[in-house]
């Protein structure tokens, strides 16, 4: 099998590259030893990404017969709720956590940031000055800009074209508003399928992130850059490292509460595989876990104690091009794969306690669910007037020959 150095004939990955070697069907734990001729990570990746959905006025609103579009618009959308919890969470979370990894990239620490387009139409329209921060942020030189899905919705549920259209748009937004177009991206929640592998290699990116759930990874260790059959590689997000300071930092029932800098970067450091792709909201900072819960300071903390065990930042496109040639082949579901989003309790930390609004609980739920469709049904009988293709009953017209359809791009695929 040869030395076992990560690029000594691959044989270092031989459990990830579709041979199965000794260690068949093993993933690590946090903090285990890896086994022989396996390496630790020497190297972390830190991605945070910054969203804040436009809310929908719960229960559903009538829309009038013949309303305008701007008449649909205040029909749909709770704008007061919108502004009200942009304000609360610019105090709490927006501000203290950009001065912190302001002063941390100029110390050396490497970051990767996304940010929806809901989040950048409500920070231009009620804050300029904090996205002002926000583009200083982006413009060190330690820090690279990751796209994101611009509406955080689910698109590619429904129209892949479509989905293509909105990625590249997404990327001209990004230019506007930071002066740079994003060469990796994010997806709604790191959403990732077969099919959204390939939109996202035809809209252009050179990489994607996924979650790296056990059903998507399987055996394998998601502390390497993957492939699905084409182009873009696959960073993927090391779920157990990631929730423990995403979502169990300030879970006093958890057996790692407290969690301190010096014992995470252990456990980083002990990881097996080439890097660990470190996945958090940027809300994790102040508003998911509160200052008074030690956060900052935890993170204050964390380079120097990963300086002092030898592991290093990297920003995504440095670590793509360390590995981009390197990457193994990742089976891809059917059907998207995503974070657990809905619901407050269960086995797997979920994030609807951070997303739903605390308003929307008072009906339950299903009252959620239902309500939502409601909107929807709603705004589509509302729509009908102002498509611009109306549907006109079918008139009986002579026969002739059918031709064959010629699907175009992306729809050629699917």
């Amino acid at each position: 099998m040869g030395s076992g150095g990560p690029h000594d004939d691959r044989a270092l990955h031989l459990y990830a590259s579709g041979q199965r070697g000794p260690n068949e069907g093993r993933r690590s734990t946090r903090g285990e030893s890896p086994p022989q001729g396996i390496d630790m990570a020497t190297e972390v990746v830190v991605y945070t990404v910054v969203h804040q959905p436009r809310r929908l006025k719960l229960p559903a609103q009538p829309i009038p017969a013949g309303a305008g579009i701007d008449d649909i618009v205040r029909c749909v959308f709770d704008e007061r709720m919108n502004e009200r919890y942009f304000r609360k969470v610019s105090n709490t979370c927006y501000y203290p956590a950009t001065e912190l990894f302001l002063r941390l990239v100029r110390g050396g620490m490497k970051l990767a940031i996304g940010f929806s387009v809901s989040f950048l139409r409500q920070a231009e329209a009620w804050d300029p000055a904090l996205l002002g921060r926000f583009q200083e942020l982006v413009a060190h030189p330690n820090v690279e800009l990751i796209g994101v899905e611009p509406y955080h919705n689910f698109v590619f549920l429904l129209d892949m074209p479509l989905f293509v259209e909105r990625m590249r748009w997404m990327g001209d937004e990004m230019q506007r508003i930071f002066g740079q177009r994003p060469r990796i991206t994010d997806t709604t929640e790191m959403c990732m399928s077969a099919s959204i592998y390939d939109a996202l290699d035809q809209a252009g990116y050179d990489a994607a992130l996924l979650d790296g759930r056990p059903w998507v990874m399987g055996w394998r260790e998601p502390t390497h850059l993957y492939h699905y059959d084409g182009r873009p590689r696959l960073f993927c997000r090391h779920l157990e490292l990631s929730d423990d300071v995403g979502y169990r930092f300030s879970d006093r029932t958890w057996n790692g509460f407290p969690l301190y800098a010096e014992d995470y970067a252990a456990w980083l450091r002990a990881a097996w595989g080439e890097f660990v792709f470190i996945g958090w909201d940027f809300e994790t900072f102040g508003e998911h876990h509160w200052r008074h819960s030690g956060i900052f300071e935890f993170m204050d903390q964390l380079p120097y104690e990963l300086d002092r065990r030898g592991v290093g930042f990297l920003k995504p496109g440095e670590a793509l091009a360390r590995w981009g040639k390197d990457a193994y082949h990742l089976p891809l579901p059917v059907f998207p794969t995503t974070i657990q989003w809905f619901g407050r309790s269960g086995p797997e930390a979920e994030v609807s306690a951070y997303f739903t609004p605390r308003e929307w609980w008072d009906i339950g739920p299903q009252g959620i669910i239902v309500e939502q469709q409601r909107v929807y049904q709603n705004v589509l009988r509302a729509m009908e007037p102002h498509l611009p293709g109306r549907i006109r009953p079918v008139t009986a017209a002579p026969r002739r020959a059918a031709r064959p359809l010629e699907p175009i791009g992306i729809e050629q695929r699917y």
